[in-house]
């Protein structure tokens, strides 16, 4: 009699919380982070989807002000309601560090790694080596299609800056020009990130 009895409560709660359809109950997942909160101490929901890509974590796409953002509610889809995007509270959400575009047409948006471009996959960002204006700078995808493809011919990317930050894949002087003067220090070394810069 007790398992009928919390049965039936799972189910009105389920129904309740919108994850009941007709008379099935539908299963789904515990959070996979659920004391992540916003800064206003709303919780967030994980995963949600954003721009055709699934989040289990705050995320830095688009971010308005280069704070990690959690949905705090999102449709029947899952996807990330707009109006519900808040600022992930770092002292109790695993916020990772973001490789942000600091120039190009997607400034300011997250780069996806890995991506594969050009049949070549990129663990950090790559050169440009189109003879433009841009020629010799470091850039990455800021979308990827669900095998990791950057999206290409719709603006989807950005350049790196001076890669400073450990997050652009350039600790190891990726994105940097290495001289015979530079020390490389081999505890440091990403083996994913050869052939990427210059001696």
């Amino acid at each position: 009699m007790h398992q009928l009895v919390a049965v039936s409560v799972i189910f009105m709660a389920s129904r309740a919380l919108g994850k009941g359809f007709g008379d099935k109950l539908v299963p789904f997942a515990a959070d996979t982070n659920p004391t992540c909160q916003t800064i206003s101490g709303r919780e967030c929901v994980f995963p949600f989807q954003y721009n055709g890509n699934e989040y289990y974590e705050c995320t830095h796409d688009d971010s308005k002000n280069g704070a990690a953002w959690c949905p705090t509610k999102v449709d029947k889809y899952g996807k990330a309601i707009s109006t519900s995007h808040e600022a992930c509270d770092p002292s109790v959400c695993n916020v990772k560090e973001a490789c942000l575009t600091e120039s190009g047409p997607d400034k300011g948006n997250s780069c996806k790694f890995p991506f594969t471009f050009n049949g070549k996959t990129y663990h950090s960002c790559a050169r440009w080596e189109w003879d433009d204006n841009d020629y010799g700078k470091y850039w990455c995808s800021t979308r990827v299609d669900k095998n990791n493809v950057h999206v290409n011919n719709r603006g989807f990317y950005g350049f790196c800056g001076f890669c400073d930050n450990p997050a652009c894949g350039c600790g190891a002087g990726a994105c940097n020009t290495i001289t015979l003067d530079d020390t490389v220090n081999v505890d440091d070394f990403d083996i994913r990130n050869i052939g990427n810069f210059d001696v």
